[in-house]
């Protein structure tokens, strides 16, 4: 059986940041049952593989937001979230493609969302997004350096960015 926590406030289909509730409210559990769903379980739960993965991303960009709500989260000279920042990191996870896993969000001390994924403590890539149609990549696999920065208008990922992420993934 599989738990399923959605925060109030959080729809898998809106596409902006007002739809992330950083307030701190309250979780609606369910509990579900992908057997349940069709007679051909297993098909079930390929289909909801995305909806699933896209839930789990927005709970934790919801809970690095919500940490970095205000000035001075991390130290004094520590900005708040970046709103545009925000939008960006939601319509990344849309335009990501779904044989990609999804990343883990944080929140730069400079109000920057950063989608970050690690395996191993020499195989890191991470993105930052930040907010002005920009995102800088960088990528560390057993001592090969790799970054670059592009321009983001929302409507594809860059090339060159997927190329780089799926290129780190199969090596």
């Amino acid at each position: 059986m599989t738990c399923l926590a959605i925060n109030r406030g959080i729809s898998l289909f809106h596409k902006s940041p007002a739809s992330l509730d950083i307030s701190g409210g309250e979780s609606q559990v369910y509990e579900t049952n992908p057997w349940k769903w069709t007679e051909t379980g297993s098909q079930a739960i390929q289909d909801i593989e995305p909806e699933l993965r896209r839930a789990r991303f927005l709970e934790d960009l919801a809970e690095a937001a919500r940490e970095a709500k205000s000035d001075g989260w991390a130290g004094p000279n520590s900005k708040h979230v970046d709103v545009a920042a925000l939008d960006m990191a939601l319509r990344f996870i849309e335009l990501l493609p779904p044989e990609i896993p999804a990343p883990e969000p944080s929140v730069s001390p400079t109000g920057e969302i950063i989608l970050g994924w690690e395996r191993g403590p020499f195989r890191m890539f991470s993105i930052a997004l930040k907010g002005d149609d920009k995102l800088a990549f960088a990528a560390f696999n057993r001592g090969q350096r790799i970054s670059g920065a592009f321009e983001f208008h929302m409507d594809a990922l860059p090339g060159e960015v997927v190329h780089q992420l799926v290129s780190w993934l199969s090596s």
